[in-house]
C-alpha cells in the first residue's frame, strides 16, 4: 500500500530543527547558503523547494506517482485519522509541502531520495510554518471531502456496519441491508405519499423547482474562495425507495415525529452517499480530468444525476413529443393493438397535467375524468388508465443501493393505481415523461420499425420548432460533388456564427446510470461521439472549400452555406437530457481525453465488449484525424481543441429556441453559456443565469 510506504518512509527520516523562523543559521549552513552578504528569507524557501523537487521528480523511464495517487494517501490518511482516531497531522503535513505543481513524482523504491526530500520538508516545516492545521478536528477546511466520506463512514459503523480502510477508499463490507431497511422502515411509518409531499415541499422551498422551466435543477453549489459545501440528500435515492410502498397506510404520527423520522432517512441516505464518493468538491475536478481518472469521474457523475438528482421534464413539452412524433402511426393498426387511440390517449394526458397544479403528490379520480372527457368511452378511459398505471406494492421491487437502477421499473408509466378508481400522480415533472413511455412501448409491439420513424420524426419536429420562431435553416445530403457522401441534419447560420447540429437518439441507459464504466463509455461515444464525427466530418469540408453544398431532401434543389469568416459551432444532439455530461466543460474535457487516447478491456473475455471497443478505437482514431486535418487547414484551432463542440437534449434545444426571435437571437442564446461556466454542471441553471435573468 502507497500510503503505508509514505508513513514508513517519513518515520525514518530527521531533519536540522529550527526554533522559529529567525534562528535560520543552522539551516542555511546545511543548505550550503552564504550569509556573508544580505540575506533574504525566500532565499531558504526557493532552495529547499529546489532541492526537494530534484529529489522527486521523474527521470524518464523510471516508475513514478501520479499526482493522483499522492493526493489519494492524502485521503488514506485522513481516512485513517478519523477512523481509527489516530494522530497522522505530521504526515499530512509533510505530503502537503511534496505534492508541488508536478503531475507525476518518483515511486517510493529510491528510499535515500525520497528521506532526503522529507528532511527537506521537514525543515520547510520548521522554518516557515503553513499556518494549516492538520490535527484530526481541523482537517475539513483542507480536506474537505475525505473527512466527510470518513465520518459517513463512521456514521454508518456507529449503526453496526462493518468499515474497512482499503488502500484509496472505505469500503461498508457488511451492514448496508440493514441500513436500507431503517430508511425504508421510516418512509412507512410516515406514509409514502407523505414523505413523497415532504421531499417535494423541500425542494420547492430551497429553490430546486424552477417554474421557468417547469423542472427540478439539483447540482453541487461549488465556490471557488472554499467555502465548507453543504450536505446534499440523495433525493432520487429516496424517491425511488419510497415509490415502492405506496398503497401503505402510515401510523398516526404528531408532526414532530414525522420530522424526526423524516430527518432520520435523510441522514441515513446521506451517509451511505457520501461513502460512494458521488459529488463534487472543487471547481477543478471537471477541466482537468485525464484519461487515467476519466473513468472514475464518469462513474461519479452518473451516480450523482441518479441517486441525488432524479429524471424529470416540463409535462406540456412531453404531450408536445406524443402529438408529433407519432403522426406517421397508423390510427387503426394502434387502436386494433392497444384498445384506445393516441389522441384518448394524449387527451387524458392533457387533463391529468391540468389538474396536477401543485408540485409533488396529486390524486387523479376516475369520476372527474369521466366528467371532463365524455367524449371517451368509460370503458376505453379504464384500458388507458390501466396502461398508464403501476399497480401499488410492484413497483422498484428489487432496488436496494443507490446503483441499482436495473432495478427501476417506475419510470415506464406515470400513474399509481391506489384503488380501481384512484390514481396518484407523484409529481408533474418527475412521472410527465412515463406518459411518452406508455406511448411509445404500445407503438413498438406491433412496428419493429417505431424507433428508426420516431428518429425522423423528431428532425421535423425540430425543423416545425425552428420555423414557429422565423429561425432560417437548412438540411440535407452532400452534393455528389463531395466525397465521401454525408448528410447534415440541420445548419443555422446567424451574422457570427454555422451551427452544425446532428441528432442522435441514443439514451442513457440504466447500466450506466448505475456507475458502469464501461457502459457509460459506449453510450457515450453512440450520442457525443458519433455525432460530433459527423459534425466534424461537415466543420472540414465548409473550412477546406469555404462552403459546403447540400440537396434538400424534400425538392431536390441545392442549398450552398458559405463560412464567410464565422465560426462554426458543433452540436451533438439527444433526445433526453443526459444530465451532467452535457456540461460544456466536460464536453470540451472528454473529447480532448478522447483524440488522445487509447482505449481497451483489461479483460477480454467478453467476445461482444471486445468488438463494441474496437469500433470505439475506429471512431478515435476518426476523431484524432479530424482534429490534425482542421489543425493543419487553420493552426490556431489547436488552441482550444474542441471548445466549439457542445452537447445538448432535445429538451435543451428547445429552450434556446424558446427565447430565440430569428437566426441573429438564436446565435446570443446559445452563446450566453459559451466563456462563462458557474460549475453547476446543470445547463437549466447556467442558461438561466447567463441568458435569461439578463434579458430581465
Amino acid at each position: 500500500m502507497l500510503v503505508n510506504q509514505f508513513k514508513q518512509l517519513v518515520n525514518k527520516s530527521s531533519g536540522v530543527r529550527v526554533h522559529g523562523p529567525g534562528e535560520y543559521r543552522e539551516l542555511c549552513d546545511f543548505l550550503g547558503i552564504d550569509l556573508s552578504g544580505d540575506y533574504a528569507r525566500q532565499w531558504v524557501i526557493d532552495k529547499l523547494n529546489q532541492l526537494i523537487a530534484g529529489l522527486i521528480s521523474v527521470v524518464d523511464g523510471e516508475a513514478y506517482i501520479s499526482r493522483q495517487e499522492f493526493k489519494d494517501i492524502q485521503e488514506a490518511l485522513v481516512y485513517e485519522a478519523i477512523l481509527n482516531e489516530v494522530d497522522n497531522s505530521e504526515y499530512l503535513m509533510l505530503s502537503a509541502l511534496l505534492i508541488g505543481k508536478e503531475n507525476k513524482i518518483n515511486s517510493f523504491s529510491d528510499h535515500a531520495k525520497w528521506e532526503q526530500a522529507l528532511t527537506y520538508a521537514r525543515n520547510m516545516s520548521s522554518f516557515s510554518p503553513t499556518g494549516t492545521s492538520f490535527k484530526t478536528n481541523k482537517l475539513r477546511s483542507s480536506f474537505t471531502k475525505a473527512y466527510d466520506i470518513a465520518h459517513a463512514a463512521k456514521h454508518l459503523s456507529s449503526l453496526g456496519c462493518v468499515v474497512k480502510l482499503q488502500e484509496n477508499h472505505i469500503e461498508i463490507a457488511e451492514g448496508i441491508p440493514e441500513i436500507v431497511d431503517k430508511i425504508e422502515e421510516e418512509i412507512v411509518s410516515i406514509g409514502a405519499e407523505l414523505f413523497l409531499s415532504r421531499i417535494f415541499g423541500r425542494l420547492v422551498a430551497e429553490g430546486s423547482y424552477m417554474p421557468t422551466y417547469s423542472r427540478y435543477v439539483i447540482f453541487n453549489q461549488i465556490t471557488t474562495y472554499g467555502a465548507t459545501p453543504h450536505k446534499i440528500i440523495p433525493y432520487g435515492y429516496l424517491l425511488n425507495l419510497c415509490v415502492k410502498h405506496l398503497g401503505k397506510p402510515g401510523k398516526q404520527l404528531k408532526v414532530k415525529d414525522i420530522d424526526v423520522r423524516m430527518d432520520s432517512a435523510c441522514n441515513l441516505a446521506i451517509s451511505l452517499a457520501a461513502v460512494w464518493d458521488i459529488r463534487r468538491y472543487s471547481v477543478w475536478e471537471v477541466p482537468f480530468q485525464s484519461v487515467e481518472t476519466l473513468p472514475k469521474f464518469l462513474t461519479r457523475l452518473a451516480l450523482f444525476d441518479a441517486a441525488i438528482g432524479f429524471p424529470n421534464t416540463d409535462f406540456v413539452e412531453i404531450i408536445e413529443m406524443m402529438e408529433n412524433l407519432f403522426t406517421w402511426v397508423d390510427p387503426l393498426d394502434f387502436e386494433s393493438n392497444a384498445g384506445f387511440t393516441i389522441c384518448d390517449l394524449i387527451k387524458v394526458a392533457t387533463i391529468i397535467e391540468q389538474i396536477a397544479l401543485t408540485n409533488g403528490p396529486t390524486a387523479i379520480y376516475l369520476s372527474k375524468l369521466k366528467r371532463v372527457l365524455p367524449t371517451i368511452n368509460p370503458e376505453t378511459l379504464g384500458k388507458i388508465l390501466g396502461c398508464l398505471s403501476h399497480s401499488a406494492g410492484e413497483i422498484n421491487p428489487n432496488y436496494r443501493q443507490l446503483n441499482d437502477f436495473k432495478q427501476l421499473n417506475f419510470d415506464l408509466k406515470p400513474l399509481v393505481a391506489l384503488t380501481p378508481t384512484k390514481f396518484l400522480l407523484c409529481d408533474k415533472s418527475w412521472c410527465a415523461s412515463g406518459f411518452y413511455e406508455v406511448l411509445i412501448s404500445q407503438v413498438r409491439a406491433f412496428d419493429n420499425k417505431c424507433d428508426g420513424n420516431v428518429g425522423v420524426a423528431l428532425e421535423l419536429f425540430i425543423y416545425k420548432k425552428l420555423n414557429q420562431k422565423g429561425i432560417k435553416h437548412v438540411h440535407g445530403q452532400y452534393h455528389p460533388s463531395i466525397a465521401p457522401p454525408g448528410e447534415a441534419d440541420l445548419i443555422i447560420e446567424s451574422e457570427n456564427n454555422i451551427a452544425i447540429i446532428e441528432i442522435k437518439k441514443k439514451i442513457l441507459t440504466k447500466k450506466a446510470k448505475g456507475g458502469s464504466d464501461i457502459q457509460l463509455i459506449k453510450d457515450l461515444a453512440s450520442s457525443l461521439l458519433d455525432a460530433q464525427i459527423q459534425a466534424g466530418r461537415t466543420e472540414i469540408i465548409l473550412r477546406a472549400k469555404n462552403e459546403i453544398s447540400l440537396v434538400g431532401a424534400s425538392d431536390g434543389s441545392t442549398i450552398t452555406v458559405s463560412l464567410n469568416n464565422r465560426n462554426v459551432d458543433r452540436i451533438a444532439l439527444t433526445q433526453w437530457d443526459y444530465g451532467c455530461f452535457q456540461d460544456r466543460t466536460f464536453t470540451t474535457n472528454l473529447l480532448s481525453n478522447m483524440s488522445m487516447a487509447e482505449i481497451g478491456l483489461l479483460d477480454k473475455s467478453d467476445e461482444g465488449l471486445n468488438k463494441d471497443f474496437e469500433k470505439l478505437s475506429g471512431k478515435l482514431m476518426v476523431l484524432t484525424d479530424q482534429y490534425e486535418e482542421l489543425d493543419r487547414i487553420d493552426p490556431s484551432f489547436s488552441h482550444f481543441p474542441f471548445f466549439n463542440c457542445w452537447f445538448l437534449s432535445i429538451s435543451q434545444l428547445l429552450t434556446i429556441i424558446r427565447y430565440s426571435d430569428g437566426n441573429q437571437e438564436f446565435e446570443k442564446a446559445l452563446a450566453a453559456t459559451r466563456h462563462v461556466s458557474l460549475q453547476t454542471l446543470n445547463f437549466y441553471v447556467e442558461f438561466y443565469h447567463g441568458y435569461i435573468a439578463q434579458r430581465r
